[in-house]
């Protein structure tokens, strides 16, 4: 029989989730340079990616003082 995961638990891992998924959202911009977007375009979208990425740690509570690590 499965536990309950409390509503704690649940917003820690909806937490988790979303960070990783801007994880891979980063290795899809890496991937799509040359074929959606130019360097220049990337580098704009990268920087904008490293801001917000900071932003929603911090709203999440997690660590900022250790780098992402993408």
């Amino acid at each position: 029989m499965a536990t309950t995961m409390s509503k704690t638990e649940a917003k820690e891992q909806a937490q988790d989730l979303l960070m990783e998924h801007m994880k891979h959202a980063s290795y899809e911009l890496a991937e799509n340079v040359g074929a959606e977007y130019t360097q220049e375009e990337h580098d704009l979208i990268w920087e904008q990616m490293q801001k917000q990425a900071e932003r929603v740690s911090k709203l999440f509570g997690y660590d900022t003082t250790q780098p992402l690590r993408w």
